[in-house]
């Protein structure tokens, strides 16, 4: 139904609704007017109003007596207002009332126009007339509200033929207009309380709609995801059945409902060869709706017998949205339960490991060869620690892809690069997983002496090596250039994680302040013996850092752009490589000609 507003008169109070709409110009507000019966023959809606006009408008009645057989009880658009004459349209009630209680026969200038027809309609000639007159009025009174310029004329002829005293009183036009202009504003008024209320439910359902959304995001189950998300549909629409089909390489693989089904109802038919992401039945009681991440198809969606067909077209725009979240919460959870099974598998290899070292301690037999027990604690822990690392990785790609979908700021890059990175880091545990597996092995075949699990041999290039390969992901964005320059034989007894968050740190510092407003850039890398140290030359191209400042890029929380970070990148680097690792690092820079860091280790830690 549209807002526009129909005011229905008397149809001697058009002349006056015709000018009021000439000086309003309110498209939104039409009149129309009913026949002047006072009260004699009943009215009906139908004389005056066609079936389309009282479907498509709002309509305010304006009358009396003439209304009062009219029934709107059906029609919630049409408000019938009664007032107790009809001069109050063109007059104030208190000054009608006291006009006719003195005994005065009040006029407007629309009937006065046909009074000659009146006396008509009543049988009456000039005497009938003055008898009935003279029996209760004193004198006929005008309520002149200057519609018509002959109304003075007008009237003295009708006195002259009741033969009775006249008056006019100059009302004016004001009055009518705020009279209507008050109808105008109750119905905006109505109009506006009545969208603000909708949009107040609909706030409210698309707030319920996040919500619920925001907590399947955050299940892990893929069996409670899809549980969930039944159950939003069935909040929603209400439907007789619904059904998810699970899909396998774009096959039905199971049916998935929380509806109890008979066993003639075992076999439900799902299409799932429709295209687009959504479909509604012919009889528009079937909807289907595809569930996806992005081009992956998990299921299909099915509604049957829907008791609320009309909130489809309320939540439409907001399918591929639901479509996108609940396919997104399933290859989550699939991913979770991945990691959380990968997490256990290398759980057990570390128990293996740590009860296959119990043993080599044991072992004096094998005391002999704790040089190469070195080496394969080495190898074995460089994996493991890969590992470690990896899914520590995974964690935090979650955590971040699931801020990034909460703060709605997802972008199909970002789930491809989610996807791409976790796909890389998964390969990178398998394949250690399997590297440390044949290491095992090894160590049940031999017995050696281990080193302690906070420190081992690292070798330089092999380690940086490892971190940008696990680390990639943070510098996908742009362009980098990694020139290694290490001699596989330089070694160094240290620890391990110590050497991850050093260099991880000393890349993400150069990817945003060094590589700024830059698409590409190139780090280099190298190191070199002394008798006593170990030199490892970090080297960046990127914007160099200003002289005014390079003295405190070291102290905790400084940052020259805290949009950035928080400024603890370097303050961290500096107390590892001092503290931790009992070394010493400088840096030399200038701007616009990149940054070189000068870290020097012992051998031994």
């Amino acid at each position: 139904m549209d807002n526009n507003l129909i005011i229905c008169f008397c149809k001697y109070f058009k002349a006056e609704a015709e000018k009021y709409k000439d000086i309003q110009k309110n498209d939104d507000v039409s009149f129309m007017f009913f026949p002047s019966e006072c009260g004699r023959i009943p009215l009906k809606l139908d004389s005056f109003l066609n079936e389309k006009t009282i479907n498509n408008n709002y309509i305010e009645l304006i009358g009396c007596n003439c209304l009062k057989n009219i029934n709107t009880d059906d029609f919630s658009n049409i408000n019938i207002n009664y007032i107790s004459q009809c001069f109050n349209c063109i007059a104030p009630s208190y000054m009608v009332d006291h006009l006719i209680k003195e005994g005065n026969y009040l006029l407007t200038p629309g009937w006065l126009k046909d009074w000659k027809k009146h006396i008509n309609l009543w049988k009456f000639d000039k005497k009938t007339a003055r008898e009935f007159f003279s029996e209760s009025v004193k004198s006929l009174v005008l309520l002149d509200d200057c519609i018509y310029e002959d109304s003075n004329e007008i009237l003295k002829q009708f006195a002259d033929f009741v033969d009775l005293p006249s008056n006019i009183i100059p009302i004016g036009f004001d009055y009518y207009k705020l009279f209507v202009t008050q109808i105008v504003h109750k119905h905006q008024i109505k109009i506006q309380k009545k969208k603000e209320s909708k949009l107040q439910k609909q706030n409210a359902d698309l707030s319920m709609i996040v919500d619920l959304l925001n907590n399947i995001a955050q299940i892990m189950d893929e069996e409670m995801v899809i549980q969930n998300m039944l159950d939003l549909f069935i909040m929603l629409f209400a439907p007789e059945l619904c059904v998810f089909a699970q899909l396998k390489n774009n096959e039905i693989d199971r049916i998935i409902t929380p509806f109890f089904l008979n066993i003639e109802d075992q076999i439900i038919i799902v299409d799932n060869k429709f295209s687009g992401k959504y479909k509604w039945s012919e009889s528009n009681k079937e909807f289907l709706i595809r569930v996806s991440m992005g081009e992956i198809e998990l299921g299909i969606l099915k509604l049957d017998n829907i008791a609320f067909p009309e909130y489809i077209n309320q939540y439409i725009l907001l399918l591929p949205v639901i479509s996108e979240v609940c396919g997104l919460s399933i290859n989550n959870a699939r991913s979770y339960q991945l990691i959380i099974n990968q997490k256990k598998q290398l759980e057990k290899t570390l128990i293996e490991l740590k009860e296959t070292q119990k043993k080599l301690i044991e072992s004096e037999k094998m005391a002999s060869l704790g040089d190469l027990v070195t080496g394969i604690s080495h190898e074995i822990n460089t994996p493991t620690g890969i590992c470690i690392t990896a899914v520590s990785n995974i964690f935090e790609k979650t955590k971040q892809f699931s801020d990034v979908y909460k703060n709605n700021r997802m972008t199909r890059g970002d789930l491809e690069n989610y996807l791409q990175s976790t796909y890389d880091l998964t390969k990178l545990i398998i394949s250690n997983l399997n590297r440390t597996a044949e290491l095992i092995k090894s160590f049940k075949r031999i017995s050696v002496d281990q080193i302690s699990e906070d420190k081992r041999l690292l070798s330089i290039k092999s380690i940086i090596d490892d971190i940008i390969f696990v680390h990639k992901s943070k510098w996908e964005h742009l362009q980098i250039d990694f020139n290694i320059n290490c001699p596989d034989n330089i070694q160094i007894t240290s620890y391990g994680g110590a050497f991850n968050q050093i260099f991880v740190n000393l890349i993400i510092n150069s990817i945003k302040h060094g590589f700024k407003n830059k698409k590409s850039g190139q780090i280099d890398i190298t190191s070199q013996n002394t008798s006593d140290f170990i030199i490892i030359n970090y080297h960046d191209n990127g914007n160099g850092i200003d002289d005014s400042i390079i003295d405190k890029i070291y102290d905790p929380f400084f940052s020259i752009n805290k949009s950035e970070g928080v400024g603890l990148g370097l303050h961290i680097v500096y107390n590892l490589v001092n503290q931790k690792l009992k070394g010493s690092i400088s840096c030399e820079s200038k701007t616009g000609h990149g940054t070189l860091f000068k870290i020097f280790l012992p051998f031994k830690t």
